[in-house]
């Protein structure tokens, strides 16, 4: 099982209409890095306007959704928090970025 190292900061991919958190996890010698995206109409949307999910992942940072790929063997690279809620982005869709 992996577990959270660190909140290494905000951080947000050149050419995304989002913002997030970077968090370092490890398991055993093996580390990742997991990024946690809002969108910003999911920032800009009033609390009560959101899903559970996404409302959750920005009071924690990002953390809560962190916290639920722990037990992945393959946890994604980023989770992507929307006004429609969250979700983990396959290889593919990273690719095609």
């Amino acid at each position: 099982m992996w577990e959270i190292i660190a909140n290494l900061g905000r951080y947000a991919r050149s050419g995304f209409d989002a913002d997030g958190w970077l968090w370092e996890i490890q398991r055993g010698d093996e580390a990742k890095r997991v990024l946690v995206e809002i969108s910003r109409s999911a920032l800009t949307s009033t609390d009560a306007g959101l899903p559970q999910d996404t409302r959750d992942a920005i009071a924690t940072e990002g953390q809560s959704e962190v916290a639920k790929v722990l037990d992945v063997e393959e946890p994604p690279r980023v989770i992507v928090c929307t006004t429609s809620g969250c979700r983990a982005l396959g290889p593919d869709e990273l690719n095609a970025n």
